[in-house]
């Protein structure tokens, strides 16, 4: 494309982390603009030839913000701020007035920040003298009071725990347990083999505190006889469904005990059939056994050890307990008790306060966000719901002189509940393994990073492999530095 035939231009530093996407509706434009760069934000600027005025929609609420857009010899000029991994819907409406123009002094730019940031109210706009807008040099330092909310938050779940059983022995008819391996690993094993028979499935782990009430969430439990510690489980009264409706709730005997404890599966095995094209594997219906990780649901904790990693998650030993749920957590939950929870934790705190500055707005900021969408109250009040920078509410109108109760909703998603959770470089931020493998991020049979295969990975997963470790690796759970701001 010649430049004369170019629609529009982005200028500022960074920009290979930028994304337009550009629209056209008649005389108007819209540009949907993303910063890639997780770590830092970008400020930039928007050229597009013709005479438009500029506005920043907020696909959230509805809502929108006119801002500056300069227009001289035939183009026009829109500063833009995106936060890191931030984004921005501008719309571009064509000016037959310079109506903007009119509005401020010849000489201003606006940059706008959306939503509510730390440097001015909610939907404010802010003026810059020439030259601020693409500096480095940070800005006027506003007088702010800050209230570190640390850590020792009183936790409760919306949602039961978890503990995942995954690895496993078996044994065929009247053979001998095998070493242990992961129940893919087996089912991939035992489809190798072309194994067709009754099977024994033995599930060991550890419990320091016994737990009451628990359930298994299992696959098709009428197709299984299962055991707690020797005593029977009635897989004929199903309890409900978790998370899906292909994971069945049978209640467990109180029959735990402190130290190892077994759930024993008999049942029959025949490898899946081969389905009609790697397509159709997605939804055919297929004949034969497929074995998958079995899950306790109760109200408990779930406790490891961390290793060492480089990656991007928190790294656990493979040997988990089971203790009592936790009353108080610091700011990082799958190490306070949650390492395979899926759904809403309620954190809790009560905050005194003294005094509170008249002349200034009242905000909670959240430093870190390891969470979907944090959801917060400030005295039975909904302030309002986090997802992206900045992390951000006005809480002036709810917070007071007294006692405060604030209340974090943290949601996450169901990762570390399904995993994968034993790839060696960490959570790469897909699982699909292909239409001929979509169990293949599950497994240790091939590397994505290196091409090799392991075809013996069942049981020669010592050392770790490029394709597997036996440790898990989960993404982070909850929220870091989260501060009062008054200013």
């Amino acid at each position: 494309m010649n430049d004369k035939d170019k629609k529009f231009e982005y200028l500022g530093e960074g920009s290979s982390s930028i994304q337009i996407n550009y629209r056209e509706d008649g005389d108007d434009r819209f540009m949907f603009v993303f910063n890639s760069d997780e770590v830092s934000f970008r400020n930039g600027k928007i050229i597009l030839k013709g005479d438009y005025e500029a506005y920043v929609l907020n696909p959230s609420d509805g809502t929108y913000q006119q801002v500056l857009a300069v227009q001289t010899e035939g183009k026009t000029y829109v500063n833009i701020h995106i936060e890191k991994g931030g984004s921005i819907l501008l719309y571009l409406r064509a000016n037959r007035n310079n109506f903007v123009r009119n509005l401020h002094k010849p000489g201003e730019t606006i940059l706008h920040k959306p939503g509510k940031t730390t440097s001015h109210k909610p939907g404010e706009i802010i003026l810059h003298k020439p030259g601020d807008i693409n500096s480095n040099k940070p800005a006027k330092t506003i007088s702010k009071y800050v209230i570190e909310l640390r850590d020792g938050w009183k936790v409760s779940a919306e949602n039961p725990n978890v503990f995942l059983l995954e690895y496993c022995s078996y044994k065929m008819q009247n053979g001998q347990f095998s070493e242990p391996l992961t129940i893919l690993g087996l089912q991939h094993l035992l489809t190798h083999e072309g194994y067709k028979g009754e099977l024994d499935i033995r599930f060991p782990f550890h419990i320091d505190v016994p737990p009451v009430n628990v359930m298994l969430a299992l696959e098709d439990p009428e197709q299984q006889k299962l055991t707690l510690n020797g005593e029977y489980v009635n897989t004929d009264d199903i309890k409900g469904y978790f998370t899906d409706k292909s994971f069945k709730l049978v209640q467990l005997p109180d029959a735990f005990v402190r130290g190892e404890n077994i759930i024993e599966v008999a049942r029959f095995f025949e490898p899946l059939e081969k389905p009609v094209s790697s397509l159709s594997a997605l939804f055919q219906k297929l004949k034969g056994v497929e074995m998958e990780a079995m899950y306790l649901v109760g109200d408990f904790g779930v406790y490891g050890s961390q290793e060492p990693t480089d990656t991007n998650c928190i790294r656990y030993n493979k040997a988990f307990t089971i203790g009592l749920s936790p009353d108080t957590i610091e700011s990082e939950l799958t190490s306070s008790g949650y390492p395979f929870f899926a759904g809403t934790i309620i954190l809790q705190k009560e905050v005194v306060l003294d005094y509170i500055p008249s002349n200034k707005q009242a905000y909670i900021s959240i430093e870190k966000l390891d969470a979907c969408i944090a959801t917060i109250s400030i005295n039975g009040h909904t302030a309002g719901s986090l997802y992206w920078d900045p992390l951000e509410l006005d809480i002036s109108k709810m917070i007071k002189i007294g006692s405060n109760k604030i209340e974090i909703r943290l949601t996450n998603t169901l990762r570390n509940l399904l995993g994968p959770y034993h790839r060696p470089v960490g959570e790469v931020g897909y699982c699909w393994g292909g239409y001929n493998s979509p169990d293949h991020p599950w497994m240790g049979e091939y590397s994505d990073e290196t091409g090799q295969h392991f075809p013996d990975w069942y049981f020669k997963r010592y050392p770790d492999t490029p394709a597997w470790t036996d440790s898990y690796l989960q993404v982070p759970f909850g929220i870091k530095g989260v501060r009062i701001i008054f200013q």
